[in-house]
């Protein structure tokens, strides 16, 4: 199989105590199966040794990230956690709750009432808290420097509401978030959330995107692909049947969350479809076209 590693640090890399890399942060290897690999880091991190087996690719490993497709599978590790010790960022009183922003192995996010509390962690610095309206109901918002934005609600038991990414949030004619997707046809979408319920479900969105543009057909599938990621109509890059059965793309391709082209080595130039299956780990489906006219008219996963 191709495996691809890639580092945040430098590293050495053995093949069955085989020396293949002396110093590097990405590196592509052909192996096969029950192959141990070890990955010795430079800046004095613990080493790691792993066999290349299918058990090895179907649990989660701590600093790691594992990406298994048709013929191989990528593997990117990350540097361990800094340890961080206590020191506080911020306390507030929102909405009627004590809030508290600091660190203390992780970033942690605590909410109390006379009743009840909450901790919430995050990877990323919590950097705002505030509190706002709707429906006639007070919430409480934090913010963190990674865009990841969690909401509650402290009336009796606090709860959870709203745990999501955003690029920008406000409370203009309610609740809503904007995302901005780093996409080819410059997807942004701006979703007004329901406040009534518990956890906030999606009201309504907004999409839009940048001015129409001719692409080559190789491009066309990545276009699909991130339309239906930013929830745009993907229509516009169909014709015949296909275009007739747009509206069952969205549950053919599933829950996925992302779209990348193959390496070299693969072989191919059909994109890969990213699905996580839990923190850490996340499988490929590949996306297979025909085109007339300068549009998709067939398409498979496999």
């Amino acid at each position: 199989m191709n495996i691809y590693i890639l580092a945040e640090y430098p590293f050495a890399l053995r093949l069955n105590g085989k020396t293949v890399a002396k110093k590097t942060r990405y590196c592509e290897l052909t192996a096969g199966k029950d192959t141990l690999l070890e990955v010795l880091p430079l800046n004095f991190s613990p080493a790691r040794a792993f066999a290349l087996s299918e058990d090895f690719f179907s649990e989660t490993d701590e600093n790691t990230v594992k990406v298994r497709m048709e013929k191989g599978a990528f593997i990117k590790l990350k540097n361990p956690r800094a340890y961080m010790p206590y020191r506080m960022l911020f306390q507030k009183r929102l909405a009627g709750a004590l809030a508290t922003a600091y660190t203390d192995g992780v970033y942690k996010f605590a909410l109390e009432t006379q009743t009840d509390y909450l901790l919430t962690t995050f990877d990323a610095e919590i950097v705002d808290a505030g509190e706002f309206y709707a429906g006639n109901r007070s919430f409480i918002y934090a913010r963190a420097a990674d865009d990841r934005l969690a909401c509650f609600h402290a009336d009796g038991k606090i709860e959870c509401v709203f745990d999501s990414f955003a690029d920008s949030f406000g409370f203009d004619g309610g609740f809503y978030t904007e995302r901005i997707f780093r996409d080819a046809a410059a997807h942004r979408t701006k979703t007004f959330w329901n406040t009534d319920k518990i956890p906030f479900t999606a009201a309504k969105s907004e999409v839009v995107c940048g001015a129409e543009r001719v692409y080559p057909d190789i491009l066309l599938p990545y276009l699909l692909a991130e339309a239906l990621l930013a929830g745009d109509d993907p229509s516009r890059y169909l014709s015949g049947k296909a275009k007739e059965n747009a509206h069952a793309l969205l549950p053919y391709f599933g829950n996925f969350c992302g779209v990348f082209p193959p390496p070299k080595r693969e072989g191919d130039l059909y994109p890969r479809i990213l699905y996580k299956i839990k923190e850490g780990l996340y499988r490929t489906k590949t996306l297979k076209c025909t085109f007339a006219g300068g549009k998709i008219e067939n398409l498979t996963l496999v």
